[in-house]
């Protein structure tokens, strides 16, 4: 079947952290604690990313014999599309739950003389209502993400997934970063392993691209309401290499 399946777990962990308090400016601790304390109790909130996975566009659009429109073609004549897919999980520790959650990939050339690539196009996002069923989404003609609508819609690639709900929002297409925040639902079921997804485009000749994800989060404790934290290295690699 030609449809990408979502992971169901990591098998190739390239990147772990733990979550660690990260005060507002001019708070000083939480009821009373000192940093190192609400720190210390902090612990075992893990974040942990998979290898990504990369598939060249342009080359299942040849392979399937895909005719791109106009406009889209004379854009492959300078740059290639991969889609870019990584796995990852954010794990609360004992009596700890994830409140809101923010994961920043930041994406730079191998090669010094090329230009950064640049988000095309970036899945979830703009996900506002409560749908727990799995569905499909396409890579269409235009090289952008799209629900599959029309039984016979022509399109590049499938991909399988299941919604986080209910809010999902993404910025930062057309950048270098794509960022991804999760909220509610959303945030609890991080829990879970779960993919993000990138249509990267980068100049002809691109040898591959490095690309670094790190995140954000608000903690709910049983003990001191909701934290604010920033994910640290534990092991891997901060910054990881996708050769094309």
């Amino acid at each position: 079947m030609d449809m990408i399946k979502p992971p169901t777990k990591i098998e190739h962990p390239v990147y772990k952290a733990e979550f660690r308090y990260t005060p507002a400016p001019g708070v000083k601790g939480i009821e009373g604690l000192e940093d190192a304390t609400i720190e210390k109790r902090l612990t075992g909130n893990i974040m942990e990313v998979g290898e990504p996975e990369r598939w060249n566009l342009k080359e299942l659009c040849k392979r399937k014999g895909i005719k791109l429109p106009v406009e889209i073609d004379m854009l492959c004549d300078e740059y290639n599309f991969w889609l870019v897919q990584s796995s990852f999980a954010f794990m609360p520790a004992h009596d700890n739950q994830f409140k809101w959650g923010r994961i920043v990939a930041k994406m730079e050339p191998l090669s010094e003389s090329m230009k950064n690539p640049i988000a095309y196009d970036a899945y979830p996002r703009n996900i506002y209502e409560e749908k727990k069923e799995k569905h499909i989404i396409s890579i269409g003609l235009s090289l952008k993400f799209a629900e599959i609508i029309e039984p016979k819609a022509e399109y590049v690639k499938e991909i399988e997934f299941t919604r986080l709900e209910p809010v999902i929002t993404a910025a930062g297409i057309g950048k270098s970063e794509p960022t991804w925040d999760f909220s509610d639902r959303a945030a609890f079921n991080l829990k879970d392993v779960n993919a993000l997804y990138i249509i990267a485009k980068t100049p002809i000749g691109s040898e591959g691209i490095k690309i670094n994800y790190f995140s954000y989060a608000q903690i709910h404790t049983k003990w001191g309401g909701i934290i604010p934290a920033t994910s640290k290295k534990l092991k891997g690699e901060e910054t990881y290499e996708i050769k094309f």
